[in-house]
């Protein structure tokens, strides 16, 4: 494969085409890859930057971001951001190869437009599984010259943290090569998602979190509404862009269990389950599951860590739907949702994503 010239006019690439050149239909779409050393001008690379990516390095994009740190009962430093509520970004990320930290590029460029995130100053965790690739791996990490140079700078709000602990399917399933012609981490993805996030000790400190996956584009107009006020305004639970069905094929079995649980004693837990259980009749007895295409998601961490929905999720991994039928995280959200008698709202159209 070939790569444009970093340093020149046109350092990006639109795979879709096999162009090099510059700007959003180049650096920026979705199957877009910037080969360019730096992404967003920061004061310690000026020298080495020279006028940045498309020679507008930044230009109109929010200040860094500090989110405020305090120390936490264990002696480590509690990332927070601003405001009553504490927020967080979280992107599940490969860093193992140059080519899969140039998305994380892209993505935390598009990210910087969105300055009601700046304004929180939510800090952004880049939760990863694999060993580093340089030059991120070195002993300074992200503060690094040559890893901001990657990355961008973002002073104290970007931070890694390894889940590989968490990251690792059960030990029945791990000799599988995969599930349904998915390969076996994607399940391994689906069940952290579905579950293992909330265990992290950066995680339940938070009132809400943003996900977004490594391989997305995000971008926001300078009137974008912040996502967690309008969870919080509707006492909303869950925040989604798009919600459609999932294949029958990798969603066998779900919605019969959907229906078991949500009858059986452990789901009749109050007269909330059996109202929603009559509004989504006619959902759940169709042949396909819904799913929420939740590589953007804004999700309650209280709603997804309360009873209710820990004891149905709890039933989905006795099940081991994942690992025999591919059950995704996204058909599992609805399952959740259901189960917990969430409310939702729809951010679709609010953001470029």
């Amino acid at each position: 494969l070939g790569e444009c010239d970093p340093h020149g006019a046109k350092p990006c690439c639109n795979q879709a085409t096999g162009w090099c050149g510059c700007g959003f239909e180049f650096c920026e779409c979705q199957s877009c890859i910037s080969f360019a050393p730096s992404l967003i001008q920061s004061p310690s690379l000026s020298q080495n930057n020279a006028g940045g990516i498309c020679k507008d390095n930044g230009a109109g994009l929010p200040g860094l971001w500090e989110p405020a740190t305090r120390q936490s009962e264990d002696g480590n430093a509690d990332i927070r951001s601003k405001g009553e509520d504490n927020v967080a970004v979280l992107v599940l990320a490969r860093l193992d190869s140059l080519a899969e930290t140039r998305k994380v590029a892209r993505l935390l460029r598009g990210l910087r437009s969105c300055k009601w995130l700046a304004q929180r100053n939510a800090p952004v965790f880049l939760l990863h599984d694999h060993h580093l690739v340089p030059p991120c791996a070195g002993p300074a990490g992200l503060q690094s010259d040559e890893c901001s140079a990657l990355l961008g700078f973002w002073g104290p709000s970007l931070h890694l943290v390894n889940v590989s602990s968490s990251f690792k399917a059960p030990a029945a399933f791990q000799s599988l090569s995969g599930v349904k012609g998915f390969p076996l981490s994607y399940a391994v993805m689906c069940e952290f998602w579905a579950t293992a996030v909330f265990q992290l000790r950066e995680v339940q400190g938070l009132k809400y979190f943003l996900r977004l996956d490594a391989d997305a584009t995000i971008t926001c107009e300078a009137s974008a509404k912040d996502a967690f006020d309008i969870l919080k305004s509707h006492q909303a639970h869950y925040g989604y862009y798009v919600l459609g069905r999932d294949e029958a094929y990798v969603s066998a079995g779900f919605l019969e269990h959907l229906r078991t649980y949500l009858t059986s004693e452990e789901g009749r837990h109050d007269a909330n389950v059996k109202r929603s259980l009559g509004v989504h009749q006619v959902v759940i007895d169709n042949s396909t599951a819904p799913v929420f295409y939740n590589n953007f998601e804004v999700v309650d961490v209280a709603f997804f860590s309360s009873r209710p929905v820990q004891m149905y999720t709890q039933a989905v991994l006795q099940s081991e739907g994942i690992y025999h039928n591919r059950w995704g995280d996204g058909v599992i959200r609805y399952g959740q949702l259901l189960a917990g008698s969430a409310r939702v709202v729809c951010l679709d159209g609010l953001y470029a994503y």
